[in-house]
């Protein structure tokens, strides 16, 4: 098992917030710090490489720690990412998130935190942001067709691309897990803005939570579901995002729910050739380690029937809530910005749902539903009299990478969507104002410039990693914020 690497003081903390540093800007920082309490130099390079590959490793967005503690013989999630890196032309973590989100879907399951009434699901809601023909629709797509195959598809239940609030609350009412597939997610936000749609965040959001949904109609009249949960992949790229989302849909919570995946960085491309053997082999391998897995679980279908379905109960992770205890510590401190904080929350959930599903994913949990099977039906054809609920708990090191990816990738990238609705353009404007490194500019000027204002505006200019002292003006009463590059 690798360790993770965590910087050990605030000075480490404070370095990821500066954008485009390199290297040996950060051990220079570095190194001045520790030189003052009196700590050998050598240790202000180990701290730096861990702070720098953080840093890296949380702007690209990746999974990678996945390859420090799973392999592809003992975890779902890696298999179909292995699978899909030698096929597809696309980033592995557009595989990785899918395929997180589909099991969510296959395998419900809820834990029940203390600040929880209802539990939370581990059905999980992906947003996949990147550029235009960088294989989202891909990699998305190949997934979600995992669903359609003719053994996979009577535990999976979609709901069509496009909804009113009507439809999607009849569909809920008909099965209350729904699984939501949009492979141009701008259809679908553009859709919501019409006047027909007003409800469709609130009950998405609804829905996503597992609270009940109802419409009155002149047809049917009361239709409802109790306990919805919703699923959904959406992609597009971060341009049409930028254009198309809005900001409000953060500020209502709808668009705080997902993870977000935003891969940018270059990539090594692919040509596109049939699978061959190996490969074939390869997923006709996930696919019968999949559908093993539902039938221990739910069973095998009878005439398109499923015989026991069951919802996996997952104890609380002590883990878990120590990490999200050492979170809410730095938040009262005053660490995290406005917008930080207001994503906290939802990463403490998205932590819980992810640690459920790579559970579920591994090859540990498969051999313990076996055991229980055997445990509560020993003799051959019982099996219909199991229980419709199958407690679990959550093994540590699946809850520490859970609590990794929450705080270095979904947490970050929620911020950086709900940024995208507003700032698009901004940051190139601030700069272009500074044609000079010795020019400095006024915080109103700055924002009279990018057409910004007060947090929103606090928060650009903090990212930009300007400068910045107050300095007494004539006429002015206070003293003012000047802002300027940074000489390196």
């Amino acid at each position: 098992m690798v360790s993770l690497n965590k910087p050990n003081n605030d000075v480490a903390m404070a370095m990821l917030d500066l954008p485009n540093y390199t290297f040996d800007q950060l051990f220079d920082y570095h190194d001045k710090y520790l030189k003052r309490t009196e700590v050998k130099r050598e240790q202000a390079v180990k701290d730096a490489e861990a702070v720098y590959e953080r840093e890296c490793y949380m702007r690209d967005g990746t999974f990678d720690i996945f390859d420090d503690y799973f392999t592809t013989e003992d975890n779902l999630i890696q298999e179909w990412t292995a699978f899909g890196e030698s096929t597809m032309d696309c980033y592995p973590e557009y595989h990785t998130a899918s395929m997180i989100t589909l099991l969510g879907h296959l395998f419900p399951a809820k834990m029940t935190p203390q600040y929880s009434k209802n539990g939370i699901y581990n059905n999980m809601w992906c947003i996949v942001l990147g550029n235009s023909g960088c294989g989202k629709s891909i990699g998305c797509g190949s997934a979600v067709g995992v669903a359609y195959e003719e053994c996979i598809s009577p535990y999976f239940s979609r709901i069509p691309n496009k909804f009113t609030p009507e439809s999607l609350t009849q569909s809920l009412s008909e099965g209350s897990r729904r699984f939501h597939y949009s492979n141009e997610a701008v259809g679908f936000l553009k859709n919501m803005k019409r006047d027909y749609a007003g409800e469709l965040p609130e009950d998405l959001t609804n829905a996503y939570d597992g609270e009940r949904v109802s419409k009155q109609t002149i047809k049917m009249g009361t239709i409802s579901c109790e306990h919805p949960l919703y699923s959904a992949i959406w992609n597009t790229t971060i341009d049409s995002w930028a254009k198309n989302a809005s900001e409000d849909g953060f500020t209502s919570g709808m668009l705080l729910r997902p993870f977000y995946v935003i891969s940018t960085r270059e990539r090594k491309l692919k040509m596109d050739c049939a699978m061959n053997d190996t490969q074939t082999k390869m997923r006709a391998k996930f696919i019968a380690n999949l559908l093993e897995l539902l039938e221990l679980v739910h069973g095998k279908v009878v005439e398109g029937i499923i015989p026991h379905p069951r919802v996996i109960v997952f104890e609380e992770s002590t883990y878990l809530n120590d990490w999200k205890f050492g979170l809410r510590e730095d938040s009262n401190r005053g660490k995290y910005t406005n917008i930080e904080q207001s994503a906290l929350q939802r990463v403490f959930d998205q932590s819980r749902k992810l640690a459920m599903n790579l559970t579920i994913s591994s090859k540990w949990f498969r051999d313990y539903v076996k055991a229980q099977n055997k445990k509560e039906a020993p003799t051959e054809g019982a099996l219909q009299s199991v229980n419709n609920e199958l407690a679990c708990n959550i093994p540590d090191e699946i809850a520490e990478v859970a609590c990794h990816v929450a705080e270095m990738m979904f947490w970050k990238n929620s911020v950086k969507a709900l940024k995208a609705t507003y700032t698009t353009g901004v940051y190139d404007k601030i700069l272009r104002a500074f044609d000079g490194t010795d020019k400095k500019l006024s915080k109103s000027e700055l924002g009279s410039i990018a057409c910004i204002t007060g947090e929103r505006l606090t928060e650009v200019l903090r990212d930009l990693g300007l400068e910045h002292q107050k300095m007494h003006v004539p006429g002015s009463c206070r003293p003012v914020d000047y802002y300027w590059v940074p000489n390196k």
